[in-house]
């Protein structure tokens, strides 16, 4: 897929374009979603444990909700995480303890590249300062009795026996 070009820079704002080819569907992601669990702020220290399991999209402190897109995982499937979870408080602390969280700075995605990345099931939302993607069902479970019905069909379509032209004209 060839690179978008911006066509006029005007003071804070480009027009942009991108020309596809008639060859079917766009790819989407290869890869399944880390889809959060509940709604409110991110966390440093829930993000930090969840960057183990693939790449964020979302900084500290940014306004999360259920069913939003946190990031993407190598695994095929979706998990499902909680990017608001705080440290347990303890009465001991080690010096620097909270220092050596490290996280990787998240991938900021243009709105070009959101829409390349979205399944069937996950719209974009396009607010003024950010481009977050999310699941089409936020709660996760019309989200599972959807994915399982959507299985059920597909399983029921690939049972079903083709019947040739031939067949029915009554030569075979």
């Amino acid at each position: 897929m060839p690179p978008a070009t911006a066509l006029s820079p005007i003071s804070d704002f480009a027009a942009g374009s991108r020309s596809l080819t008639d060859d079917g569907p766009i790819d989407g992601r290869r890869a399944g979603a880390l889809i959060s669990t509940e709604p409110g702020e991110a966390v440093h220290y829930a993000l930090f444990t969840i960057q183990e399991r693939g790449t964020l999209f979302v900084s500290p402190g940014d306004k999360v909700y259920q069913g939003i897109i946190l990031g993407e995982t190598a695994r095929l499937n979706d998990l499902e995480v909680n990017p608001i979870k705080e440290t347990k408080p303890t009465n001991v602390r080690a010096m620097g303890e909270d220092d050596a969280m490290l996280l990787i700075p998240p991938r900021k995605m243009s709105l070009e590249q959101a829409i390349a990345q979205v399944e069937d099931n996950e719209p974009v939302e396009v607010p003024p300062f950010a481009i977050p993607q999310r699941k089409q069902f936020l709660d996760p479970n019309p989200r599972k009795r959807n994915e399982r019905n959507e299985r059920k069909t597909d399983a029921e379509a690939a049972a079903q026996p083709v019947i040739s032209s031939s067949a029915w004209s009554g030569t075979a």
